[in-house]
């Protein structure tokens, strides 16, 4: 079972509260990040979700003793599902300018992955992690 990005700091209460494996929607993510290099840049469409990022994040690099700064940034108002695409597509390339110039972006949400293609041709950085890609890639390895 995986969490949601705003519940994934509960994970482990999860887990043990269910009796059943409860992974963060971002763990893998966050573990394709260590190999990247430089400032990463964090794209969250859901506010609530930030903070629980960030923390963890930090984290994660704290553990792996990467001094890493990391950035973020908020789509503009447009909730995925309640938006329409062509609106929440455009919310996503304009969310990434502020964070041009980091090593690595990562997209935070699943719905994000819809738009891959999209932020790829508008990402000037480097690598670029998908939360969905990264957790679909750890569960199922090749």
């Amino acid at each position: 079972m995986l969490t949601c990005s705003v519940y994934n700091g509960v994970a482990g209460w999860l887990s043990d509260d269910l009796g059943l494996r409860v992974d963060r929607s971002d763990a893998a993510g966050a573990r394709e990040l260590l190999e990247s290099r430089g400032a990463v840049g964090v794209l969250v469409s859901y506010p609530p979700s930030r903070p629980v990022l960030i923390d963890y994040l930090s984290e994660v690099f704290a553990g792996a003793e990467q001094s890493r700064e990391i950035r973020a940034s908020i789509t503009d108002d447009a909730p995925p599902f309640a938006t329409p695409d062509a609106q929440y597509r455009q919310a996503l390339l304009d969310a990434i300018r502020p964070l041009q110039g980091c090593g690595a972006l990562f997209l935070a949400q699943f719905t994000m992955s819809a738009y891959l293609d999209a932020v790829r041709a508008a990402w000037r950085g480097g690598t670029i992690v998908s939360a969905l890609e990264s957790t679909l890639d750890s569960l199922f390895p090749q």
